[in-house]
């Protein structure tokens, strides 16, 4: 059963997601202003699957484990890849270090230089 709190650190990870894929975009277009893209969460038995629709597609950006708030790549529009969680939303960044504008990172990568880049617009 999803727990208010579960609930609510979703909610504010999909914020997360959000923030950063709007970071990406300014970088991208140099602060051209574009059209937001959406992000929606949606619920399953054991999965919140995280939505990102823009213009032109809509993708599954990462899946968020209910049960412990791991989160994780997506393997296919209903599955995630379960062996390696890629962070956690209960962690002090929230998981901003387990994300990309496109998804959850790939295991061992680090983002570090990205997220340099992407912050000193």
């Amino acid at each position: 059963m999803l727990t208010a709190k579960m609930e609510s650190r979703i909610q504010e990870f999909v914020g997360l997601v959000r923030t950063v894929g709007e970071e990406y975009r300014q970088f991208c277009t140099n602060g051209t202003l574009v059209p937001a893209d959406k992000v929606s969460v949606s619920f399953g038995r054991k999965y919140a699957k995280i939505v990102h629709t823009g213009e032109w597609q809509t993708m599954v950006h990462s899946f968020v484990d209910t049960t412990n708030g791991d989160i994780l790549m997506a393997a296919t529009w209903k599955a995630p890849v379960t062996k390696s969680p890629r962070g956690n939303i209960f962690a002090d960044d929230l998981g901003r270090s387990a994300i990309t504008a496109h998804g959850a990172r790939y295991s061992g990568q680090d983002l570090t230089e990205y997220h340099k880049q992407v912050r000193n617009l």
